[in-house]
């Protein structure tokens, strides 16, 4: 256990940096870092790129090495020795996503609160990384273990970042990742992203169809909105269809209908949030879904591909239709999240996220879900795939956390959790998820006004000293 002279040292610098952690926390959100993959000198798109100079730049500032490995990522570090002990987290955002009452990269402070996409979800949890790291060199701790800020650059996408990393840096022996909550995580469902798709033949070019329908912006979130293009010749069509959506109202969905040229625009909304918790959100593709179920689409084939989501996915997020259902007692049930959706006259695409449990593999699922999704003629397009981590709750690296997080609570009931949510600590053994969010906080990751409580933030900076002194002394 840290002295507690050490202790108090440690929460003195934290208080006094407050105003220039947040500050930087700040100039990171105002930087709309949504991975773009694109060819050439910044592999995830300029503005991941200005987020991640922006952070070396600080870092070097505070008289820290820093290292760029090509764009794909990098670390800040101090110290030396054998054994490394490190931090890893990312800076790229999730897509802003509509309802934000003052704008996704417009930080705002407000009732104690930084508000932003990346407050929470990891930007917010980074800087205070880096800021525990200076309170640490500041006070002229001599670590026995090179200490390293790992910096990811696409984990809420395909993490190709972080494989080229560490194909040329050498890999840490120990460590956390600030990208969940507290007091600690010592397991993660597997993950996997995959599409069901399904190409259109038989076509019909004089009912009523589908000409577009778009909606969510990534497989890991909920779908806040969904928007459909439908086309027919026979116009009278549409007054029948916008009859039907003023009906809908009634079920408490938010959707519209407008005529533009010869098409009708009929959108519906729902509440985004975390993939790996769908239930905290309102999926605004299956109320699409549902009610074209109940337009009668002249279209065969988009036709029978609305019946096939309303039977085998629908509402669901445990994917029981689609034959995927499964459970353990160590991590709980198989959750489902329907991300995204683009359907045309050729043909139909889901973008799907699942989570499932840790004692089960991926070929569990796609076996069973293929079983289920073929005699459609619906095809399984593989993505990124994630496999499971379990530690049990009395291992060493679960013990030293979980003493750091009551020393400075004093909270004796939260117990380490599993989780669906996937971070780095996948990356390699000996890393586990330590906050940045507090048992019963407000889960905004994902969601629209995201926002992270300074107070609470500017805790966890201190506990992330404890911790990082702990894993290297």
């Amino acid at each position: 256990m840290l002295d507690l002279e050490i202790r108090k040292e440690i929460s003195e610098r934290v208080d006094a940096i407050q105003p220039v952690l947040i500050e930087t926390l700040k100039e990171q959100i105002a930087i709309p870092s949504v991975v773009s993959y694109e060819a050439g000198e910044y592999p995830f798109g300029i503005k991941v790129h200005e987020a991640f100079i922006h952070f070396l730049k600080t870092a070097e500032n505070m008289g820290f090495a820093v290292k760029n490995v090509d764009e794909y990522g990098g670390h800040v570090e101090f110290g030396s020795g054998e054994e490394m002990a490190c931090i890893i987290g990312h800076l790229d955002v999730v897509p802003a996503g509509a309802g934000w009452d003052n704008g996704a990269f417009n930080p705002t402070v407000l009732n104690g609160r930084l508000y932003g996409r990346g407050a929470i979800d990891d930007k917010g949890p980074m800087v205070a990384a880096l800021y525990a790291m200076k309170v640490l060199k500041d006070m002229g701790f001599k670590p026995g273990k090179l200490i390293r800020l790992i910096i990811g650059l696409d984990e809420e996408v395909e993490w190709k970042g972080m494989d080229r990393y560490f194909e040329t840096e050498r890999k840490p022996d120990v460590g956390f990742t600030p990208d969940a909550m507290f007091p600690v995580i010592r397991g993660e469902k597997g993950i996997i992203v995959c599409k069901l798709a399904k190409k259109f033949t038989k076509g019909n070019n004089s009912g009523l169809m589908i000409s577009k329908l778009s909606g969510g912006s990534a497989p890991n979130m909920v779908a806040d909105s969904c928007r459909a293009v439908l086309r027919c010749k026979n116009r009278d069509r549409y007054a029948e269809v916008i009859d039907m959506v003023n009906a809908f109202k009634s079920q408490g969905v938010e959707i519209s209908a407008k005529k533009q040229g010869t098409s009708l625009i009929v959108t519906t909304k729902g509440v985004s949030a975390h993939g790996s918790n769908p239930a905290a959100g309102e999926n605004a593709i299956a109320h699409m879904m549902k009610f074209l179920s109940e337009v009668s689409l002249d279209a065969v084939d988009q036709s029978e591909f609305v019946k096939f989501f309303n039977r085998h996915i629908g509402y669901e997020l445990n994917g029981e239709s689609l034959g995927i259902s499964m459970k353990d007692d160590e991590s709980g049930e198989l959750v489902l999240n329907v991300g995204m959706c683009e359907i045309s006259m050729e043909e139909a695409i889901l973008s799907i996220n699942i989570r499932y449990p840790v004692t089960k593999t991926e070929e569990d699922v796609f076996d069973k879900m293929e079983n289920t999704v073929k005699p459609y003629g619906v095809g399984i397009i593989k993505g990124k795939t994630q496999k499971p981590i379990y530690y049990e709750a009395d291992h060493p690296l679960v013990k030293l956390f979980m003493e750091v997080y009551r020393r400075n609570t004093e909270d004796t009931k939260s117990e380490s959790l599993v989780i669906g949510g996937g971070t780095y600590a996948r990356c390699t053994d000996n890393i586990l998820a330590f906050g940045a969010n507090f048992p019963g906080a407000e889960e905004t990751e994902h969601q629209p006004n995201e926002y992270v409580d300074i107070e609470k933030l500017m805790l966890a900076t201190k506990m992330y000293a404890e911790a990082i002194y702990e894993l290297a002394v």
